[in-house]
């Protein structure tokens, strides 16, 4: 981690204000990642514990095939489906929210990995959300690692459907979409996946050694992303959170899914309140202007034949 000089160099933004250190991260979508209150010793160390947090997932993050593996990258293919059809083989899924009796509900997919080559392999599906969180998947019981015969296939979670949903941590910063990645890795060995994991950035833990734990032998990495977006503005875009496991994932809308982002419409809705309002109340005023006109005109009328009357009798 270093000290940039021009932001839009930069990843992330360290702010101290109003007696409080912020950590904003950078991008389409500016958001605060956490806040800690306080100037001291004990605050200041706590953001580098933060810092060293986020360091950590995108050590994982950028990892890559090994250079001299004898695995191919496509050797294990993972499929998403929805309800048990088939959606898509490929790197990225877009998915939304399905409105349904009157309410929105968050997407489910299921997830299965075959194995296209033949040889085989171990594998162990990773995902790294946004708030910094490191999860594998589970396939069978707790079993986060499936070794595959050769054109052997399973799903994750036993075939049960994930839900993907957007929590409150987005929501209150009018985020409605999240950007996150599910890393596929495959070894001719057995490896503990589980030492690589790590919490949310609201549990850090310093100190994990990942280096030592990495696959050593032949072994290949292939990413995956998934888009989840809120087509209503919950008035309170990732992280997803799957399941009951609190794995999320995320990704950006396609063109399809985009909509008028709900800070917008509520502006909109603003100003044609007011704009209505004063219509009325031009109209209100423009009607008591009439009244007090004819009251008037009606007034010096009577003013009028009450001076002829006094005029007949005196004379």
């Amino acid at each position: 981690v270093k000290e940039v000089l021009s932001l839009e160099l930069a990843d992330f933004k360290l702010v101290a204000q109003n007696d409080s250190y912020l950590i904003i991260k950078l991008g389409s979508e500016n958001f605060t990642l956490t806040s800690i209150n306080g100037y001291s010793s004990t605050s200041c160390a706590k953001i580098i514990e933060i810092i060293e947090h986020i360091l950590r997932w995108h050590t994982i993050a950028d990892l890559s095939s090994n250079s001299t593996s004898l695995i191919a990258q496509d050797a294990i293919e993972v499929t998403f489906y929805r309800e048990n059809v088939k959606v898509t083989s490929e790197s990225f899924l877009n998915l939304k929210y399905e409105y349904e009796n009157g309410h929105w509900y968050p997407p489910k997919v299921q997830i299965e990995l075959t194995n296209t080559s033949n040889i085989g392999l171990y594998c162990a599906l990773l995902n790294l959300t946004e708030f910094y969180e490191v999860k594998s998947f589970p396939f069978t019981g707790n079993s986060h690692i499936i070794y595959l015969e050769s054109g052997a296939k399973i799903r994750v979670f036993e075939g049960k459907a994930i839900p993907v949903s957007i929590p409150n941590h987005f929501k209150i910063q009018n985020i409605d979409k999240c950007k996150d990645m599910l890393k596929l890795l495959c070894s001719t060995r057995e490896f503990d996946i589980l030492q690589v994991e790590q919490p949310s950035l609201e549990d850090t833990n310093r100190a994990m050694d990942i280096s030592s734990k990495i696959v050593k032998d032949s072994w290949t990495i292939k990413n995956y992303f998934i888009t989840t977006i809120n087509p209503q503005r919950l008035n309170t875009n990732c992280f997803g959170k799957l399941g009951n496991s609190g794995n999320k994932f995320c990704e950006n809308p396609d063109s399809n899914n985009i909509v008028t982002h709900p800070t917008k419409i509520n502006k909109r809705n603003k100003q044609e309140i007011i704009i209505l309002a004063i219509a009325l109340i031009s109209v209100s005023l423009i009607g008591v202007c009439i009244f007090i006109g004819q009251r008037t005109e009606q007034q010096e009328f009577e003013n009028k034949q009450q001076l002829k009357i006094n005029l007949s009798l005196i004379n």
